[in-house]
């Protein structure tokens, strides 16, 4: 179990007023994960292009509800921005990077003439009471984090949460169960979160199809994969060594998924659910193996494979109903007395029906012909 240095920490924030000028954004935020960013060592954090392209990526991720807030009150401080000291005047944010992003766009937006703030805005904007945490521990970041928003205030997407979890349990040793407490996880979704995660990136990492995985792709995992022991097999997934030992299916499974970049044709599996979570898992019982290596030398679609499973089920399901003929036979008989006593001078009087019934007892004929043909024949064929 892992000490509470991390956790005891916090306790100690103190307060400053920092110009919003010296408050960086931080590049390594868990939303930014998703633009699949390399990690920024500290003393990068504060050039102007690496700021720059922080702010255009965490915009994508949604300011407008924090931005129409504060250019009709202003800026807040009821819920305090968190950051760290980089050098003797600036500072990075910890928790609050929505926050920060949005002052700095309305800042620029107003100096440029696009917008014009009161005063009293502007003034809200300037100075920004800030906790800092003078700490050693980058831990603290996903800690605090973590805290704030997996349970709370704007939920992560599924791949943020895996990699807050994964590096919780890699960088603290903290157990599942200990995780499961802190974020209000079931340790089932929790496990699955993580060994996506992991999943995910050992994908990303692949010579060939690594450098088209995005964070889109996380579902692949997070939704079929490890939700279907059968996927998790084929690709021998261990779980001590977090990855997948089997890295040729791997790549079959990412090449049937994505496609190849210069075919202008579907990929093969392009669907989640469910053309890889439902069809292509059943594909890899034992009973479907033909129909499998059929697929996998691409001589059917998975469409066709489907067709081809749902047939043969058909078929096996038919071989287990035993027909009983003698009730059958009674059945025919009931057809029999029906016809023998039909109410012909009704029949006669109303014409409407009569063409109705004609028809039908010509269907009944037809049918009674091809089935005795039938009979036929296969008795001649038993006898030969």
């Amino acid at each position: 179990m892992p000490d509470n240095n991390s956790n005891l920490e916090l306790l100690e924030l103190t307060e400053e007023e920092v110009d919003l000028d010296n408050i960086m954004i931080d590049p390594n935020n868990p939303r930014l994960l998703e633009m699949g960013f390399e990690e920024v060592p500290d003393e990068r954090i504060t050039e102007d292009r690496v700021q720059q392209e922080a702010l255009t990526n965490i915009k994508q991720a949604g300011l407008k509800d924090i931005i129409e807030k504060v250019k009709k009150f202003g800026f807040l401080c009821v819920d305090k921005v968190v950051v760290r000291p980089l050098n003797e005047d600036k500072y990075v944010v910890i928790e609050g990077n929505r926050r920060i992003s949005s002052l700095k766009i309305l800042q620029e937006d107003h100096l440029r003439g696009r917008i014009s703030l009161d005063d009293k805005i502007l003034d809200s904007m300037k100075y920004i009471k800030v906790l800092v945490y003078n700490g050693d521990n980058k831990d603290v970041v996903w800690l605090l984090q973590g805290i704030r928003h997996i349970k709370g205030i704007k939920e992560w997407g599924p791949l943020q949460q895996g990699k807050y979890l994964s590096d919780m349990q890699e960088r603290r040793g903290l157990r599942s169960t200990d995780l499961s407490k802190m974020t209000g996880i079931g340790r089932t979704t929790l496990s699955q979160l993580i060994r996506s995660y992991y999943g995910w990136k050992q994908a990303k990492e692949d010579g060939d199809y690594g450098d088209r995985v995005s964070a889109e792709h996380f579902a692949l995992f997070n939704e079929a994969i490890f939700k279907k022991s059968k996927l998790k097999e084929w690709l021998e997934w261990d779980d001590s060594d977090k990855e997948f030992k089997n890295t040729d299916n791997l790549k079959k499974l990412l090449g049937w998924y994505l496609g190849d970049e210069d075919d202008v044709e579907r990929p093969r599996l392009s669907r989640i659910n469910p053309d890889i979570r439902d069809i292509f898992s059943k594909l890899l019982l034992e009973e479907n193996k033909l129909i499998l290596d059929k697929f996998e030398n691409g001589d059917i679609s998975i469409e066709e494979a489907r067709r081809k499973m749902d047939e043969k089920e058909y078929h096996q399901e038919a071989q287990k109903t035993r027909v009983d003929v003698d009730e059958k036979i009674k059945e025919l008989e009931s057809i029999k007395a029906t016809l023998n006593t039909l109410p012909l001078p009704e029949i006669i009087k109303e014409e409407d029906k009569m063409e109705s019934i004609l028809k039908k007892l010509e269907e009944i004929e037809n049918i009674s012909k091809t089935q005795k043909e039938i009979i036929n024949k296969m008795r001649q064929q038993k006898e030969e």
